[in-house]
């Protein structure tokens, strides 16, 4: 789970059915392109039938083409994309 802020509550986590929870918190700069960002080498270990969780969409990247290039890889790899707000991506 990639997140600045981490879900609290059980409940939203049930809500996913996700056995094994890995909590990743980050503060980086905005100038530090996503491959040298934590989710750099968590997208390279993740497999097919991973999840990442987020909070929010805006979690994901610093800018909507890092999201999309972040979501393709991950789709590609058949990894699947929550946010709490907003269900599945």
């Amino acid at each position: 789970m990639v997140e600045s802020r981490p879900i609290t509550t059980k409940t939203n986590l049930g809500f996913y059915n996700l056995d094994r929870v890995e909590f990743i918190k980050e503060k980086v700069s905005g100038n530090v392109p996503w491959r040298q960002r934590k989710i750099g080498p968590l997208l390279r270990l993740m497999k097919r039938g991973d999840v990442i969780l987020l909070s929010e969409f805006s979690r994901l990247g610093r800018s909507m083409l890092e999201c999309i290039e972040i979501i393709s890889l991950a789709v590609d790899k058949g990894i699947r994309i929550y946010t709490v707000k907003g269900g599945l991506i």
